[in-house]
């Protein structure tokens, strides 16, 4: 199975005896977690590299920040969910905080601005994906429902076992 089809089938959707679900997580990629590049992504996810004025406690000044997005989620993953920098976590020019960081499982949960994403790593990968709390989930057979957490972490904690169970 190619990475895109993992993306296609483990995070974008869901599937049950009953029915499928499309739509399950707003974007999602599947990275290296030695340097972050990414094996396969939904369309809209991106990786940028930018310049960001941090205003300091007092608003009074700002420092310039350069944001490596792969870099900084890769060094966010392998230290327990903290920030490289005082930007804070920043996948696809949306910032997220962590809720948890689970270092057994090395996952980790965000929550951003209307919505959230959730991260694991495997022995030689980093899963993404995130939620939009404006986002549809359809299916065949059910109400459409908004995107969530709960879905989104499903997804991408299901793939990350999988992988580590074929050693990936």
């Amino acid at each position: 199975m190619s990475w895109d089809a993992y993306i296609d089938n483990w995070l974008l959707q869901k599937r049950t005896e009953t029915t499928k679900y499309d739509n399950c997580c707003s974007s999602c990629a599947i990275l290296s977690k030695f340097d972050g590049s990414i094996w396969a992504c939904s369309p809209n996810f991106r990786l940028l590299n930018y310049k960001l004025d941090i205003p300091d406690e007092d608003s009074k000044y700002s420092e310039r920040v350069y944001i490596n997005e792969a870099a900084n989620l890769v060094y966010t993953m392998n230290h327990d969910g903290k920030s490289p920098n005082k930007a804070g976590i920043r996948i696809t020019n949306k910032k997220y905080l962590v809720v948890r960081f689970d270092s057994e499982a090395k996952s980790m949960y965000l929550r951003g601005r209307l919505g959230g994403a959730c991260a694991c790593m495997t022995n030689l990968c980093i899963i993404f994906a995130s939620y939009d709390d404006n986002s549809i989930v359809t299916s065949e057979t059910e109400y459409p429902f908004v995107q969530n957490a709960g879905l989104t972490n499903e997804r991408v904690e299901s793939l990350a076992d999988f992988l580590r169970e074929s050693g990936f």
